[in-house]
């Protein structure tokens, strides 16, 4: 059944409408202002006043409409009445106290449903749930983490956190302080102890770089290390190894030695040494002598030898004998030079070359060569600061006893070992004190410029007995080469017993015979008894 609503109104006061006046459900209201009311007819079809004096006057409740009472502000904050009526202000002062829904600012201890394990969405999460979904914090997972006590700190408790108060009651119980870049002890003398360590992991490493540090390979024994392999060693006896792990020396290197200035031996000892070994075993050092002032090098192994190099070759050698070589690895002299030997001029353009069996002494033999404006000058030949003999400017003349002539000579010999005023001698000698029989004792050979014989004056033992000194039975034999011929002929013989023989002169019947064949005026020749002839 449908019900209209219908409206009706009147200004008349105190009118009320009458059943007959309205129909079910119909709304009539009475407008004047001072009677103003509101009436209503229900389903018994009488007319009920809804508003206004004497209309209805129930109590509402939850079940019951009426009128309804407003609640105090103390009714509204404790909400125990279910019969009064919050009024807006009333309800903004409760609303004014919760959390608004943007941006809450929560106090007390706020819950809320936990959600499921794994749940991932925008509900809110509760400790209970992140507790349970968060892991315990490690070095490679992060997590929860307990904070530390000092015990734990001390101790380097894995899995804890350190509070800053914490860490500064331990730090202030350090033998150490730290400023800036600088690391010091809080008491003097105090030290720090560090694990001995290996090469591959020192007890003080790098950071970043475990295999750099420092370690003890031993008791007294300091090492640093690089790349995990030791490079620097000191022993119990303060010896240094550079490579060595066992150094035998003040400083042992095992490599190559390189200086950018100066490599110096500093001793208060009479002899510094630089030494070459080979596993121990010196093979050769070099010395500095302080007291005499000497620079010596020595190599001790069997055949060993010193060479000097310049320009990446050898040029200088001393072999294990002493022999010196100069341009040669094989000297067989004590010096032997191959090349020119040659001297600067010292004093006067001149140069010398000093021989002398004295060590150090300033006079003894001397080879003299000078130079002047006009050429070469003489070549001299000194003993004991005199001169002996010279090779004049010439070249091709041997002044033996004076230093000058005009004479057109090769040789010229001037005083002997006696003096310088007496007779010049020239003697010839056989190396033996007893030749024999026709055994030569010297000669003078004339030859041309190919060094062929073309005449001779020889001395040769004459038979008899011979004993140096006082029996020496010589004679000398005069030979010629004829023309036509290629060596010379015995011409003529001086017997030891003063005898002249010519056993080979042509023989002539006389002198018109001897004339004819060829004899001048003074020639010897022999006729057919053995007579010797005198040409006319």
């Amino acid at each position: 059944m449908s019900i209209k609503l219908r409206l009706k109104h009147s200004a008349t006061a105190n009118k009320a409408p009458l059943p007959g006046d309205l129909v079910e459900g119909e709304l009539a209201l009475n407008i004047n202002a001072a009677s103003p009311a509101a009436y209503i007819k229900d389903s018994t079809g009488a007319v009920v006043k809804l508003a206004g004096a004497g209309a209805v006057t129930a109590t509402a409740s939850e079940t019951v409409s009426g009128v309804v009472e407003l609640a105090t502000a103390a009714e509204t904050t404790g909400g125990t009445d279910n019969t009064r009526a919050v009024h807006p202000a009333g309800l903004k002062v409760e609303l004014d106290k919760k959390a608004p829904l943007a941006s809450p600012a929560l106090t007390g201890a706020p819950t809320a449903p936990t959600a499921a394990a794994g749940t991932n969405t925008t509900q809110l999460a509760t400790t209970a749930f992140v507790h349970a979904a968060t892991p315990n914090a490690s070095a490679t997972v992060p997590g929860l983490a307990q904070l530390a006590d000092a015990t734990a700190i001390t101790a380097g408790t894995a899995g804890r956190v350190v509070d800053a108060a914490q860490l500064k009651a331990v730090s202030d119980a350090d033998d150490w302080s730290r400023t800036g870049t600088t690391l010091s002890p809080k008491t003097a003398g105090d030290v720090v102890n560090i694990s001995a360590g290996t090469a591959a992991l020192p007890g003080l490493a790098v950071v970043g770089d475990a295999g750099t540090g420092l370690s003890s390979p031993g008791p007294g024994q300091l090492a640093i290390s690089s790349n995990g392999t030791g490079r620097l060693f000191v022993d119990a006896n303060g010896r240094l190894g550079v490579g060595v792990a066992s150094p035998g020396f003040a400083l042992d290197v095992a490599g190559t030695i390189r200086s950018s200035s100066t490599l110096k031996v500093d001793s208060t000892t009479q002899f510094r040494l630089l030494e070459f070994l080979n596993s121990g075993t010196r093979l050769g050092f070099v010395v500095f002598d302080s007291v005499n002032n000497a620079l010596g090098f020595n190599a001790e192994s069997a055949g060993a030898y010193q060479v000097f190099n310049t320009g990446g070759s050898e040029r200088l050698r001393i072999t294990s004998a002493g022999l010196v070589g100069i341009g040669t690895t094989s000297p067989g002299f004590p010096l032997d030079v191959v090349g020119t030997i040659g001297t600067t001029p010292a004093l006067a353009n001149s140069g010398s070359l000093l021989l002398s069996g004295n060590s150090g002494a300033a006079a003894g033999c001397t080879i003299e060569s000078s130079f002047t404006s006009g050429g070469y000058g003489p070549l001299l030949f000194k003993v004991n600061n005199g001169e002996a003999a010279r090779i004049d400017s010439s070249g091709r003349r041997l002044l033996v006893g004076t230093s000058t002539t005009s004479s057109v000579t090769t040789l010229l010999l001037q005083g002997n070992s006696s003096g310088g005023s007496e007779a010049a001698i020239l003697r010839l000698a056989r190396g033996a004190s007893a030749p024999a029989d026709g055994t030569s004792l010297g000669a003078i050979s004339f030859q041309d410029s190919g060094h062929v014989g073309a005449a001779a004056v020889l001395a040769a033992r004459d038979g008899g007995t011979w004993t140096s000194g006082s029996s020496q039975p010589t004679r000398l034999v005069f030979s010629t080469t004829a023309d036509g011929a290629g060596s010379p002929t015995e011409r003529m013989r001086i017997k030891s017993t003063g005898t002249i023989n010519f056993s080979t002169v042509a023989t002539y019947a006389d002198n018109t015979a001897a004339k004819a064949g060829g004899l001048v005026a003074g020639d010897i020749y022999r006729k057919a008894d053995g007579t010797l002839m005198i040409a006319f």
